[in-house]
């Protein structure tokens, strides 16, 4: 039995802030016999319990290499908790087995704890009676040495491809594949909000809370334009684009339509805890994506569908609880990119925003060269970056300047292949001008070309009454 974790349940704090939203989809690598903790919604990073080892902690990390892609990460809930408090993010967690010391504290300095997620860590140390661990990085590693991962198997690819759409066959609408069954009530709910079709298929209710299944409606003509203004075709997936490029599809992308959503359930308001989804496009005759959710809820397949399973925090709800249920849906901002530019001292740029043509004065105050210090055992790191100081006329928070180029990679001192990340710098507001960081470089560049990002906000909410 997991007291911690139990204990932790009963308590109901929501670790979302932290890195871990509840429920989680389980990866090609997630091993067999897991029970999701929760997910941090980045790279399919999730943290679970396995069969066999008891109640000991492990993070899943998809996008790591061979059997780094599993690790120990705490020998109880209640430890991990006691990470968490020490290091203020799941992320920081998840990383330290493939981190030295130094860049296990450079990161924890470079990612210090936001005030949103200082309130639920002081949440935990009060209601839970829990302090710190003294010295993660040591625990963590300590935890590795002779650590047996050859009990460990792992999910079949297709056994890991729809394991929520296979739990709810049975009428299971759990914040977790492989978690305690609960019960689904058929909404079938259409409406038109923010410019879109949609249909609110069903609300799951289990222990943890509720799950929103919703689902969004594109024809496959404005999908087939999409794709024709962007060059895209399904032959070619495995193309290189450019920063520029990847923003432009991303926002003109009709499927990644990005919203908030919010539950008003009895008329209290309910934020969202995490959320998952896939795509189902029909074009030209060819049908890509799973169709598991068309069967069930019933939806037209000659029409593209994002699916979306929305989750949130309610525990204990039974159906007769729900007396009434609205949805409050809200656009998320978009990241629009302008056309890129050389960035001279006294030069003065004419911008153009890309959604209002409106336009912006940006005046370049300083360009000068930097060299960070970056040491580490195991990598040799770029370290040479141009800072370009600038003031903008009318000035705006709402630009961001990046570099056109990603920077080089690190490289290992043994000269072997291995993980090598890039390393990105930012730049912030100082009074009444800006500053941005070219990429990192292990030479120092003669120019850079910068591109201007622009944030767009995304408009005002709409409520639906569902229930």
């Amino acid at each position: 039995m997991r007291r911690g974790y139990e204990r932790f349940l009963r308590s109901g704090i929501n670790l979302a802030p932290l890195g871990v939203a509840p429920g989680g989809e389980p990866y090609f690598c997630t091993p067999r016999g897991y029970s999701m903790i929760g997910s941090e919604g980045v790279d399919g990073v999730h943290y679970c319990f396995v069969r066999g080892y008891g109640e000991t902690v492990f993070a899943v990390s998809p996008e790591s290499a061979g059997p780094e892609r599993v690790r120990a990460v705490a020998r109880d809930f209640s430890d991990f908790l006691r990470l968490l408090l020490a290091c203020g993010h799941g992320a920081a967690i998840e990383q330290c087995p493939h981190m030295t010391r130094a860049q296990f504290d450079a990161y924890l300095a470079e990612n210090p704890v936001a005030d949103g997620q200082r309130a639920v860590l002081d949440e935990i140390a009060a209601a839970l009676s829990l302090e710190p661990t003294p010295d993660p990085w040591a625990y963590i590693h300590g935890l590795q040495e002779g650590f047996d991962y050859g009990k460990i198997k792992y999910l079949e690819p297709e056994a890991a491809a729809e394991p929520a759409l296979e739990a709810e066959a049975d009428g299971a609408a759990c914040f977790e594949p492989g978690g305690e069954p609960g019960i689904e009530l058929p909404l079938k709910s259409r409406f038109e909000a923010l410019g879109w079709r949609w249909t609110a298929a069903a609300l799951g209710l289990c222990p943890e809370g509720l799950v929103l299944r919703l689902a969004r409606e594109v024809a496959p003509e404005d999908f087939a334009a999409f794709m024709a203004r962007c060059g895209l075709s399904f032959e070619d997936a495995g193309r290189k684009y450019s920063a520029a490029e990847r923003m432009r599809i991303e926002a003109e992308n009709p499927l990644g339509f990005d919203f908030d959503a919010a539950l008003l359930l009895n008329g209290e308001r309910i934020e969202s805890s995490g959320s998952s989804g896939s795509g189902w496009i029909s074009l030209d005759g060819a049908k890509h994506g799973p169709d598991s959710f068309l069967a069930r809820y019933g939806l037209d397949p000659s029409r593209c569908w994002s699916f979306r399973s929305i989750r949130y925090i309610a525990p204990g709800l039974a159906p007769e609880d729900v007396r009434s249920l609205s949805l409050s849906l809200k656009p998320n901002p978009v990241d629009l990119p302008g056309e890129p530019f050389i960035a001279r001292e006294g030069k003065v740029i004419e911008l153009a925003h890309p959604a209002t043509g409106e336009k912006y004065a940006l005046t370049v105050d300083e360009i000068r060269p930097e060299r960070l210090d970056l040491r580490d055992d195991d990598y040799i790191y770029p370290k040479c970056c141009r800072v370009l100081r600038y003031t903008l006329t009318p000035d705006t928070d709402a630009l961001l300047l990046r570099d056109v180029s990603e920077g080089d990679l690190a490289r290992r001192r043994d000269g072997k292949e291995g993980f090598a990340g890039t390393i990105g710098v930012f730049g912030l507001s100082a009074g009444a001008g800006h500053t941005a960081h070219s990429a990192l470089r292990f030479e120092m560049p003669a120019e850079v070309e910068w591109l201007p990002v622009w944030r767009v906000e995304g408009g005002e909410s709409e409520e639906i009454r569902l229930l």
